[in-house]
């Protein structure tokens, strides 16, 4: 399988919290990974601040 795995983007939640987005892309599936820090921390599925789900099509 051939797979990319990109440099993270810095994008920002509608409360204006920085969340760091990556794509992973594949052949067969493709994924984004939200995460609140740039080199390290943990991936997240909600805003630490505003606890709402993240989205990409709601980043700025």
């Amino acid at each position: 399988m051939n797979t990319i795995k990109g440099n993270k983007q810095q994008r920002y939640c509608l409360c204006g919290y920085t969340i760091w987005v990556q794509y992973n892309l594949a052949e067969e599936v493709s994924d984004t990974v939200f995460w609140n820090q740039e080199n390290s921390g943990s991936s997240i599925n909600k805003c630490p601040v505003c606890r709402k789900k993240l989205d990409i099509d709601n980043l700025s």
